[in-house]
């Protein structure tokens, strides 16, 4: 060590807060019977119940399915409206799981 090293101490405090997403209504959404190339939809509120970080959210695209807006960032304590959409282009029956990638900002 030399006469010239200086040293210094740093407090680092940190508080690690969860994730608190709130979807209404909860559970399973069926659109029940869709024309072929016709559309159905159906809404939730997603709500962020942390007072203290904003999330962004992101669905992605799965086939005959869409979600609107697909992106976006809510506030603190705020909600946001999401209307999902099954619109299929090819006959059959369809059970697909969206998946929403959440991120704290």
């Amino acid at each position: 060590m030399y006469a010239s090293d200086v040293h210094a101490e740093v407090a680092i405090v940190a508080t690690a807060l969860p994730v608190l997403l709130h979807v209404n209504p909860v559970g399973e959404f069926s659109f029940g019977d869709c024309p072929l190339n016709e559309r159905v939809d159906t809404m939730c509120t997603v709500t962020n119940e942390c007072n203290i970080l904003p999330v962004s959210y992101q669905f992605r695209r799965i086939a005959h399915f869409r979600a609107y807006p697909p992106t976006g960032k809510i506030k603190p304590g705020q909600s946001e409206n999401i209307i999902f959409s099954f619109q299929p282009n090819q006959i059959g029956q369809y059970l697909k799981l969206e998946a929403i990638v959440i991120n704290v900002l």
